[in-house]
């Protein structure tokens, strides 16, 4: 920095939060019509009920090495 410079450099856009949104509306128009359609219920009854929790425990415990 400049010696006696003291305005802050870097300028940030008000609405720079919504950058990410606006990016993932680019990368969606760009996809197929049938991306993220809604397949009904039978595809998310195969999701495991019992929680990462559990099974993490019923797993026991776990080497990088064996």
């Amino acid at each position: 920095m400049p010696a006696g410079r003291t305005r802050i450099l870097i300028n940030v856009p008000q609405d720079a939060l919504y950058y990410a949104a606006l990016g993932c509306i680019e990368v969606g128009l760009g996809e197929a019509p049938t991306v993220g359609v809604y397949q009904g219920g039978k595809k998310t009854a195969l999701v495991d009920r019992r929680g990462p929790v559990r099974r993490k425990k019923e797993a026991g415990p776990r080497r990088l090495v064996r």
